[in-house]
């Protein structure tokens, strides 16, 4: 396939979507699932986004609906450009396109209150879409359902190559959050997800966040799975930090219900999970069982044992700390 010209896509955005006369094409930013441009034009920065085959024009315009709402409530999500026909999107020699304004701001510097913000601002996502009904869902999720897990297992079964004890290690792991999982889920909250809420899918004034990013997975469900995710991002990403950012964020986005509170390490086991089940459509199975295995495992025996134990304590801690602030 012909590779696109990036000022020839620059030129024709700016004239669909009414950007003003095209200037300069200032090239590659940031993003691993998107391909995004920096360009200017006679009216503004702007960021075109070259949009992962997994996108489709249906879930677009439900995200458009979602950010349009946050925005409405205050919440800082940057909005997609629309063109003349309603549409947040445009199809160029195949592929997906959006463009959004280009926002300058910091990214994210490993610092606490940075966390802490980030928390609070995930509840004020969950808050201002709590009554929004659910959409399409997006082409991709890191929250699948148990089936997913199953056929990743006997996927992994036929390969001659994956330890047997490891594979059932995994399926016993399975066993136990599942049934956790589902015996609890008609007692946790719902509302509608980002999906792939981390610290570097937001922007940052100072210690406040000032923008949040990247919105290709929203969808309806748990949002104790956000919550989960993020904190699986803080003990797999960031270790050095985990024993004040795991309760640093926590603390921001405010208290859990019981139910949450009980199943959140459950939940953080099973985006854990998730990453070492993805060997099962690696092009290389067993390397990518084998170094996901070695940091996946010891995170899921912790979060079975005393982690868990720890994080449903602190998250407990601090709904009664606030109920006692707001009493």
């Amino acid at each position: 396939m012909k590779a696109l010209d990036h000022n020839m896509l620059a030129r024709y955005v700016c004239r669909y979507f009414h950007l003003g006369e095209w200037r300069e094409t200032k090239g590659s930013v940031g993003g691993s699932f998107n391909r995004n441009l920096k360009i200017q034009s006679s009216q503004n920065h702007y960021i075109v986004r070259i949009l992962n085959k997994t996108n489709t024009a249906e879930h677009l315009k439900y995200v458009q609906r979602i950010l349009l709402t946050l925005s409405q409530q205050g919440v800082p999500a940057i909005v997609p450009e629309t063109a003349p026909s309603g549409e947040p999107f445009v199809y160029y020699q195949g592929e997906l396109v959006q463009v959004t304004p280009y926002c300058s701001a910091e990214t994210f510097l490993c610092k606490q209150n940075q966390v802490y913000s980030s928390g609070s601002m995930l509840r004020s996502f969950h808050q201002a879409l709590v009554d929004e009904e659910p959409g399409p869902m997006p082409g991709w999720s890191f929250f699948r359902p148990e089936s997913y897990y199953e056929d990743a297992i006997r996927r992994l079964q036929s390969l001659f190559t994956i330890s047997d004890s490891e594979l059932s290690a995994i399926e016993r792991y399975l066993e136990r959050i599942w049934r956790s999982w589902n015996d609890s889920a008609p007692d946790l909250p719902e509302t509608i997800l980002h999906g792939d809420w981390h610290f570097w899918n937001q922007l940052y004034e100072g210690r406040m966040v000032r923008y949040i990013l990247d919105f290709d997975f929203v969808q309806h469900g748990k949002r104790i799975l956000d919550v989960a995710y993020t904190m699986w991002v803080i003990y797999m990403l960031l270790p050095e930090h985990s024993a004040s950012f795991d309760h640093a964020f926590l603390k921001g986005y405010g208290p859990l219900t019981d139910a949450e509170a009980d199943m959140l390490p459950t939940a953080i086991a099973i985006i854990a999970l998730f990453f070492l089940c993805q060997a099962a459509h690696a092009a290389n199975p067993q390397a990518k069982w084998k170094s996901q295995y070695v940091k996946q495992e010891p995170l899921v025996r912790w979060l079975m044992a005393e982690g868990g134990r720890k994080i449903t304590q602190m998250a407990k801690n601090i709904a009664r700390r606030t109920s006692r602030i707001s009493s």
